[in-house]
């Protein structure tokens, strides 16, 4: 009888440790931390989606000049032949650079009467004509941008500077902030299968969109127009730095956390 009892409470003792042994099998095959004690995903597994983003500060390396010659004559044949030539003479200007780096190009050219104030009962005639055309130039190695003002500058005025990114220099932030954006959303997808007490193995990405981008900020300088009051002065020539612009790119990653 002892030696039954004996026997049975060994029998007893093997079953309980091949119990825990298994569990503790299961437990390593699930990949869970001894020490989580939360609710599991479920067999198929928990989606989360999590947002990644990643920023970038882009030095600006093209530039935009407008560039204006204005004039008012008793005739517009008069003042459209002074404005003409001022930009014909500025465009000459600017064929000394590289036509790959410096693009000019007329983009506006207005006429318009100027009427003498008249007296009480009296119709306002046309006391002259005032004509403006514009020439925009894009240069595309800001290092160059003081040099092309100096050039047209000799004969018309410059009405402002616009620094920006280029699109090939955007292009390959791009590229490096998208493999962020998506490394940093793939951090948090880790962070929470830790938290699940499981590891980045059982974590399996489902998809990922482009939640936004920002485009870099146009600096912009406006330059005054104290030229304007006297056709024969010289423009000089400012010291101006195309600074820098920030950019962003956000996506959203779905992710499946299986055990």
């Amino acid at each position: 009888m002892q030696k039954t009892l004996t026997k049975k409470a060994r029998s007893i003792a093997q079953m309980k440790r091949t119990a825990v042994c298994a569990m503790l099998a299961s437990g390593i095959a699930l990949g869970v931390s001894a020490a989580w004690a939360g609710p599991l995903p479920s067999d198929a597994g928990a989606v989360i989606t999590l947002p990644g983003s990643a920023s970038a500060t882009l030095k600006n390396d093209e530039a935009t000049i407008t560039f204006t010659a204005e004039s008012q004559k008793p005739d517009a044949r008069t003042a459209q032949k002074t404005v003409t030539t001022a930009a014909d003479q500025a465009l000459a200007a600017l064929k000394a650079f590289d036509s790959n780096v410096v693009v000019a190009e007329t983009t506006g050219l207005s006429t318009w009467p100027v009427y003498r104030k008249a007296k009480e009962g009296e119709v306002a005639t046309v006391g002259a004509w005032g004509v403006r055309e514009t020439v925009t130039v894009k240069v595309k190695d800001v290092s160059l941008v003081s040099k092309v003002l100096e050039a047209a500058g000799n004969t018309m005025n410059y009405d402002g500077i616009s620094f920006g990114v280029s699109t090939k220099a955007r292009a390959a932030a791009d590229d490096k902030l998208l493999a962020e954006a998506i490394a940093d959303a793939g951090r948090r997808a880790e962070i929470a299968a830790r938290a699940m007490g499981l590891t980045e193995k059982n974590v399996r990405i489902e998809s990922v969109s482009v939640g936004g981008y920002s485009q870099p900020a146009v600096r912009y300088y406006a330059a005054p127009r104290a030229m304007a009051a006297n056709a024969d002065a010289v423009a000089a020539a400012p010291d101006v730095s195309a600074g820098t612009a920030e950019v962003t790119m956000r996506i959203t990653m779905q992710v499946r956390i299986t055990p």
